[in-house]
């Protein structure tokens, strides 16, 4: 959680230094930040998606395992 605060953090400063920069105005950076905080967490979501995937694949390998060990 500590990271997705500083990434979110980082993002505003660097729309607010993109604002006073080049004078656009506020909502521009804003929608970046949003659609940029969106991507990371479909990215996020994604990531914790596929490490479930290969510990429940681990898991049925190693009962599996334990199986074949009680033939």
């Amino acid at each position: 959680m500590k990271f997705i605060t500083r990434f979110f953090l980082i993002t505003l400063l660097i729309s607010l230094i993109i604002q006073f920069k080049f004078k656009i105005y506020f909502f521009i950076p804003l929608i970046m930040l949003i659609i940029l905080f969106g991507v990371f967490i479909v990215c996020i979501s994604f990531h914790q998606a596929i490490n479930q995937k290969t510990t429940e694949k681990s898991f049925i390998k190693e009962y599996e395992n334990l199986i074949e060990k009680f033939k």
